[in-house]
């Protein structure tokens, strides 16, 4: 749980790769950095000096680089960038200095990118709690403490989706994740998602919200699509949205394949329902064949969330059902 709950913050969140790239003597080429410039429509002097203080850092001339990043700061005291790489830089040098907590806190106070700095700012918080439960670790905390600070994270990460719906899927799955991993802390079972009686003749919740996010790039990204249920005069409903494709390559429109689905509420048997949702909850998270494009899903009950990624890429189970309710 701990690895993976790691795993997942480290390749959403971390800002910078200068401790990925420990290894690079002090001789390496600072030109191989300079293509962050064709990211910049107008790269000014901070953005060159920025690029030292990266090249600095990855040559293992930490306090250089932070000097040198100290002196932006000094002339530059309101520009909330700076802050924010300072405290990459710190947690990427040493997550239990926790002073990069008042550089997060700081660059959202001057501004930054609210969404981003919040979720960043909370998973952060979720790393410092795992990496202090390592026994190496030189910090040791209360099981209230670590409580606490989950319980701190989750609300950060929260504020960031309400600042930004495109974060509502990582706010799901963050949460999904740490109340499973207080459960570990407290030696408690986690309470299995709810597919069988009553829930399949009851109507035991008020909506019932089903997520999944579909690889249209492969590796590069795709969409997130939405089904929403719930008891309209003891008959189940579903409604259906997705957002638009997001790829880290771009694609030409006639390879997105455009499907006609029915807009407005529409009628789902209980059964159905209960057989996809079965599906999910049973989807093997460790299979013996593994993709680089995995599937993800989620299903939040009363805002109680489930989630889990499908390493194979599986999505056809999935497909049918949206496509046995929805489709034209």
């Amino acid at each position: 749980m701990k690895e993976r709950v790691l795993i997942l913050i480290a390749f959403l969140f971390l800002y910078c790769d200068s401790n990925s790239q420990s290894f690079i003597d002090e001789n390496y080429n600072c030109e191989w950095l300079h293509w962050r410039f064709d990211e910049i429509d107008h790269p000014t002097s901070i953005d060159t000096t920025l690029i030292d203080v990266e090249c600095l850092i990855i040559r293992n001339q930490y306090d250089k680089g932070i000097n040198l990043l100290d002196s932006l700061i000094k002339k530059n005291g309101d520009n909330p960038e700076l802050y924010l790489r300072k405290a990459y830089f710190q947690a990427d040098k040493n997550i239990f200095d926790t002073l990069y907590f008042d550089n997060f806190r700081t660059a959202l106070e001057l501004g930054a990118d609210t969404s981003q700095t919040l979720y960043n700012l909370g998973a952060y918080y979720f790393n410092f709690l795992v990496a202090c439960g390592d026994s190496t670790s030189p910090l040791k905390l209360a099981l209230s403490d670590k409580i606490n600070l989950i319980n701190r994270a989750e609300k950060v990460v929260e504020r960031a989706a309400t600042h930004d719906k495109e974060y509502l899927s990582y706010y799901y799955e963050f949460v999904s994740l740490s109340r499973a991993y207080k459960a570990e802390l407290r030696n408690e079972d986690l309470e299995p998602f709810p597919v069988e009686e009553p829930f399949s003749v009851e109507a035991d919740f008020d909506t019932l919200l089903i997520m999944s996010e579909l690889m249209d790039c492969g590796e590069f990204g795709g969409h997130i699509e939405y089904i929403k249920c719930y008891y309209d005069h003891e008959e189940l409903k579903a409604i259906f949205w997705k957002d638009d494709p997001k790829c880290e390559i771009e694609i030409p429109k006639r390879e997105i394949i455009e499907n006609n689905y029915k807009r407005g509420p529409q009628s789902i048997t209980k059964e159905r329902l209960i057989t996809y949702l079965s599906h999910v909850t049973s989807i093997d998270e460790n299979p013996s064949m593994m993709t680089n494009a995995p599937t993800s899903f989620w299903i939040i009950k009363d805002n109680d969330p489930f989630f889990i990624r499908d390493w194979t890429g599986n999505s056809k189970e999935y497909e049918t059902f949206r496509d046995e309710v929805f489709k034209k």
